[in-house]
Formats: C-alpha cells, sequence, structure tokens
C-alpha cells in the first residue's frame, strides 16, 4: 500500500511518526519513545489535558501529527494530499430545491442505516432528547425493529434524555434500554481496582491524558452498561444539519462578509478566553496564518461556507475522531459521516439550517409522530412549537 485514506471527518482516526513512519489510531497507542513536547502549537498542554483541543494536525508530541479528513497520507513520504475541497460537490441551494435537497439526505441516511443493520445483527443505535440522534432515528424507522435502542444517564440533565428517548421509542412502539448508575445499582461499578483498570483503558485508547488519570466514575459505568460488541450508531456530525458553529457568524453569510478568522479559531474552542488571550502575538499571528492558508484550499460555494469547513475537518477529527477510541466495548459509526450528505448540508443556507428548518423537514418525511415530542433543551421546543403554530409546514416555506 501507497497511500492512506479516513473517512470524511475523521470520525476514526488516524496519527502518525514523523521520525520513525509508524501510524496508529492514537498517540497512546504510536509512541514507543518518550513524548516529545509540542512546542509549536501554543495551546498544548491545556489541549493534552482534555480541557482545551489540537487543530490543523497537531498533536501533544511535536513530530506525531493527525491526519487531516479530506486528504491521504503518502506513506512513503508521510506527507498529507487534499483529494475533496468541495468546490465540485457544494452548491448554493434555492428555496425551491430544498424540498428535493431534503428528500436525497433522508434517502441516503436511510440507505446507510438500513445496510448497516442488515450486514451488521448486532447495531445500536443511542437516543437522547437531543435533535441529532431524532434524525437517525426517524430516518431509521424502516428498521427500527432490528435495533438495538438506549438512552443513558450521568446527571440531571441527560436523565431527562432518557426520559424523552423512552417516549420516543414508545411513539414507534420499541423497547428501549436505559442505563442510569446513579440510580440503578445493577450499572454501578464500586471495584476501584476495577475502574482503575477501565480508566487507564480508556484513556490508553482515546490518546487524551496519561494512565493514573482517572475518567468520570459515572461516565465508565455508562460506558460498560451498555452490552459488549456490535456497532453504536452516533447522531454526530448531524449538528451540521443545525448549523452548529455558525452561531452569531450566521450574519458573515446574510451579508456577504469577509470570513472573520479571529473569530473562527475563537469558535474551535481550542482554549479557554484567558488561555487564548495570553498567547504571545508572534504565536498567535502563526496560528492565523496556519488558518488562513488551510482557509485558502476551498473555493467556490465551499470558499463561503468556512464553518462547515471547519467542522468536518478540524473540529470532528480533534474531538471525537480522538476520543471515541476510548469507546473500545462498541464499534462507533456516524451515518452522516458521508461526502454526499456533507456536501447536500453544507449547500443548504445556514441561516435557515440554524432556525432548525431543515431538521424539522428531515423528521416529517421519515417519521412525522417523532414531532410532537418535546426536545431536552427547552428553547428547541418553544422555537419550533411557536413555528408550528403559525404554520404546520412552515419548514420549507419560502421567505
Amino acid at each position: 500500500f501507497s497511500r492512506l485514506y479516513i473517512d470524511a471527518v475523521g470520525s476514526l482516526g488516524v496519527v502518525y511518526d514523523q521520525q520513525d513512519g509508524s501510524i496508529a489510531s492514537t498517540i497512546n497507542l504510536l509512541l514507543t519513545r518518550d513524548l516529545i513536547e509540542n512546542d509549536d502549537y501554543p495551546f498544548t498542554a491545556i489541549a493534552a489535558s482534555g480541557v482545551g483541543k489540537f487543530a490543523f494536525g497537531h498533536t501533544a508530541d511535536k513530530y506525531v501529527k493527525r491526519l487531516i479528513p479530506n486528504h491521504y497520507l503518502d506513506l512513503d513520504t508521510l506527507s498529507q494530499h487534499r483529494i475533496w475541497d468541495g468546490s465540485y460537490d457544494i452548491n448554493e441551494i434555492s428555496p425551491n430545491e430544498e424540498a428535493g435537497a431534503i428528500e436525497h439526505i433522508k434517502n441516503r441516511l436511510t440507505q446507510i442505516i438500513t445496510a448497516l443493520t442488515t450486514h451488521f445483527a448486532d447495531t445500536k443505535l443511542s437516543i437522547s432528547g437531543g435533535l441529532d440522534s431524532r434524525m437517525l432515528l426517524a430516518c431509521a424507522k424502516p428498521v427500527v425493529d432490528q435495533l438495538l435502542l438506549y438512552s443513558h444517564a450521568e446527571n440531571m440533565v441527560s436523565r431527562k434524555d432518557t426520559r424523552i428517548a423512552g417516549k420516543l421509542a414508545e411513539i414507534l412502539g420499541q423497547p428501549i434500554m436505559v442505563f442510569d448508575p446513579l440510580r440503578d445499582p445493577q450499572y454501578a461499578i464500586d471495584d476501584d481496582a476495577q475502574l482503575t483498570a477501565l480508566s487507564d483503558a480508556h484513556v490508553v485508547s482515546n490518546g487524551e491524558g496519561k494512565p493514573g488519570q482517572l475518567v468520570k466514575k459515572v461516565r465508565l459505568e455508562v460506558l460498560e452498561a451498555v452490552p459488549r460488541g456490535g456497532l453504536v450508531m452516533r447522531g454526530n456530525v448531524g449538528e451540521m444539519l443545525l448549523a452548529m458553529l455558525w452561531r452569531r457568524a450566521i450574519s458573515e453569510y446574510k451579508e456577504n462578509k469577509a470570513h472573520n478568522i479571529q473569530y473562527g479559531l475563537r469558535i474551535m474552542m481550542l482554549a479557554d478566553r484567558e488561555s487564548f488571550d495570553k498567547v504571545a502575538p508572534a504565536e498567535k499571528n502563526r496560528l492565523v496564518q496556519t488558518y488562513a492558508d488551510w482557509l485558502s484550499a476551498f473555493g467556490g460555494v465551499a470558499a463561503k461556507r468556512p464553518f462547515d469547513m471547519l467542522y468536518i475537518e478540524q473540529f470532528l477529527p480533534h474531538g471525537p475522531g480522538n476520543g471515541f477510541y476510548g469507546f473500545s466495548r462498541n464499534f462507533y459509526i456516524f451515518p452522516f459521516a458521508d461526502r454526499r450528505l456533507l456536501s447536500l448540508v453544507a449547500s443548504l443556507p445556514p441561516d435557515r439550517r440554524r432556525d432548525l428548518r431543515y431538521t424539522e423537514a428531515l423528521i416529517s418525511a421519515s417519521a412525522p409522530e417523532l414531532r410532537r415530542m418535546k426536545y431536552t433543551r427547552q428553547s428547541d421546543t418553544l422555537h419550533l412549537r411557536s413555528k408550528r403554530n403559525q404554520d404546520s409546514n412552515w419548514f420549507l416555506a419560502e421567505e
């Protein structure tokens, strides 16, 4: 083999050592030498602790780099080469084309979920009271009776998730497993030696921190509660349909403004505000230039979707693409991590995505009965209720 490819968002990440050419899923599984602290990245210390984030291929080690999505790794030269920039696939979609785009998204998601469920008998779907998992649940409706549905609680907020998840399963006439270690002693782990061993295995597998740093007890209990083996489908990446990273920068799109790189760096959550502000000017300028160089690779409509590209190539691979390896009891997969889906979603206007218009349209087209159940975030419930009161089919109306 001469090239290494990864999935469209790096949900199953890859790192490589520029010194000895070794390749692995995470840095803790890669290094057979002492770590050489990465002084080329200003937030290495806090990112390595799990508080901040790495970006642009950086890791805790100076010579270990992360393969960026939409690139391949040349195994002879250990250099990355871009294979996709979105220029041919991402286009402006007008309001009268939206229904067709949503139909394509629905059909593709259902196809992916059906294929996974058909070929892997033990396929699970984790659902909550959020928007992402409900989209997956709606598109999984044709095969939902073949899935193991489950939800879990680690605190009061996620306990509300489990109640809503239970109602969603009930609406579809399906059973659901709920894992709540804080209330159900059968899922509690009280053996300190077992907790330490599980914590060390989690840390080594997901490449964040060092053995001896304890993972929260309830997190370990929840992970161990899920029946071992099989696939677990998660709604991650679906956040793009909500224009997650756009937030206050929606005005950039609506008013056709130049992209604010400083805001882009802050929205990546690389560090807390205090740490970010303390970075020396020279290092900050270098970070800004790195960002600008990365952004310059995109042309056409893709260049007008900087926060979507940021989400695909930086936010996800340096977050879940690293951390989900720690969930080693099951194999986690994101049905949304599909380049055709990403292109369609990025083509939809960010301001209308941010309005939850397409989330509502997708669920309505797939399993409209799920619309009547509230969401964990009260603001989402109230927003959608207000829109529906004005027009039950508000989501594809032109403005």
